[in-house]
């Protein structure tokens, strides 16, 4: 069938505090009354339409929590979810939860960069300003700023809380060319 490539950030599996927070209402806090039926919803939706060979990046912030907790957490929640994740580091994903993914399969890097498309497709957690060819129409995905980021140029914030849904590479990259061409000088 050949692979399926998705996009998201910001899942936040077990943070409980993350169900008051305004930029969550929307996808979060109005539909969950405790962050376990969150983190099974999540997984109920991370696994819709995958299988084994999809890839989902996720940009950052996967899970909550810190040490012997955090890994116990994330084996269980890995165990449960289909296909391959690369996972673009972010602020909230520590030592533990790397060493956990990477002992499970999976890839994590610091940033990518995806070329199977007309223009390259840049990823990080982070939004940037500028980014590698923003000049000549590359594209740009990020997390951590849960929708209250906006800037110039072919990028989109992929979290969760933006979207309530993994969006298929696909189209994210679309949303994306809609988007007039990034330049340093306004033009």
């Amino acid at each position: 069938m050949g692979t399926k490539y998705r996009v998201t950030s910001d899942l936040h599996y077990w943070h409980k505090n993350i169900l008051n927070f305004e930029s969550s209402k929307r996808f979060r806090g109005d539909l969950y009354k405790t962050v376990e039926q969150m983190n099974q919803d999540l997984t109920v939706k991370f696994n819709h339409g995958a299988d084994a060979d999809t890839v989902t990046f996720v940009l950052g912030d996967f899970c909550f929590g810190h040490g012997k907790q955090v890994i116990k957490r994330l084996e269980e929640i890995l165990d449960e979810l289909v296909g391959h994740i690369v996972l673009v580091k972010g602020n909230h994903d520590n030592f533990d939860a790397i060493k956990t993914f990477k002992k499970r399969g999976h890839d994590v890097c610091d940033y990518y960069e995806f070329n199977d498309y007309e223009q390259k497709i840049c990823m990080s957690h982070y939004p940037f300003a500028a980014w590698n060819k923003s000049h000549y129409g590359s594209v740009f995905l990020h997390g951590h700023c849960h929708g209250s980021y906006s800037a110039k140029g072919r990028i989109l914030d992929v979290g969760w809380d933006v979207h309530g849904r993994i969006l298929g590479l696909p189209e994210a990259y679309q949303m994306c060319m809609g988007k007039d061409v990034f330049t340093a000088d306004g033009h």
